[in-house]
């Protein structure tokens, strides 16, 4: 069946109410790229009514159902949505208790972007190459990654990848992780401590500082040694 010329005010309904509408047309929508649409113009139709005040069990009712409904087409069943839902809310708890996050200053931001392409630039990089190959090893290792590449010269990251956005994002998630900060000009959301460690870029940034450290205690020992041996 070929594409269907959309008619103006219609209405995805519930799948149930076909023998209950009075007046109107009703047909099955069978172009995927139609249907996501209509789903869509759904999904904002319930969020308009919640947000104008005054909704009902019945309106977020209807919101949570298009969203599962738009979930299932991109794979997700509710199964798997309601298993996470819960095992989120035993880890993390949910939104009951009014806490709110703000964001520190970014620290990477997109330089340049093409399809497949992304050009980062971020203090954190300039001058270290230690942190600088620890991010490309990072952001390589990630799925849809084809190549990365950093300059601790001029601060900059290159990452070749397939051009999904699901693949963009978890870029963006790996670098939010490594810096402990938002992407400027990505929405900023809490980066949170994995078992307890602190942000990959602190790490390095301890390890850098121990390497001179130990670097110049053995200077000193063999400096003493050195000393030694010419009293003697």
């Amino acid at each position: 069946m070929g594409f269907t010329e959309p008619v103006i005010g219609e209405k995805l309904i519930r799948d149930r109410l076909e023998e209950q509408v009075l007046a109107g047309g009703l047909r099955k929508e069978t172009d995927p790229a139609r249907l996501a649409e209509l789903l869509d113009a759904r999904l904002d139709q319930e969020l308009t009514n919640i947000l104008a005040g005054g909704a009902e069990a019945a309106d977020y009712a209807n919101l949570i159902e298009v969203l599962l409904a738009r979930a299932a087409r991109e794979g997700l069943p509710r199964d798997q949505i309601e298993a996470k839902r819960l095992a989120l809310l035993e880890e993390r708890g949910g939104f009951d208790s009014g806490l709110v996050w703000a964001p520190p200053e970014p620290v990477f931001s997109v330089a340049h972007e093409i399809p497949g392409r992304l050009r980062f630039v971020g203090a954190i990089l300039k001058g270290r190459p230690l942190a600088s190959e620890a991010l490309v090893a990072q952001v390589a290792s990630l799925m849809g990654v084809i190549s990365a590449a950093a300059n601790p010269i001029t601060g900059s990251l290159i990452v070749h990848h397939d051009g999904t956005a699901a693949t963009r994002k978890r870029i963006i998630r790996a670098l939010e992780e490594f810096s402990g900060s938002p992407v400027s000009g990505e929405a900023a959301h809490p980066i949170l401590r994995s078992a307890g460690r602190a942000s990959l870029a602190a790490e390095i940034v301890t390890v850098l500082e121990e390497g001179v450290e130990k670097a110049a205690e053995e200077a000193a020992e063999e400096a003493i040694e050195a000393a030694a041996t010419a009293i003697l």
